[in-house]
């Protein structure tokens, strides 16, 4: 199992104990570009699609982000879990 299958197991079971900079590294892989960084809030959008996602840097980070985040991931990505 490498570190996007550990980490998208991880965050699907447990999204409560999700941080910005996992969610960013989901995004990042499934192609997401950061698109704004402004302030406490940051856009990232996919460049094949129209899919936008605005995440905030908070600590703690709510699990509907993380939610979210996962669920795009498991679009572009397809894991047997077992």
């Amino acid at each position: 199992m490498g570190r996007k299958e550990k980490l998208y197991a991880k965050l699907k079971n447990t999204p409560n104990s999700g941080t910005f900079e996992d969610v960013d590294n989901l995004l990042r892989w499934c192609g997401f570009e950061l698109r704004r960084a402004k302030g406490s809030h940051h856009v990232y959008r996919h460049p094949g699609h129209d899919r936008i996602m605005t995440v905030p840097r908070h600590k703690p980070l709510k699990a509907i982000y993380v939610k979210n985040a996962v669920a795009l991931f498991e679009q572009f990505f397809d894991f047997d879990e077992d």
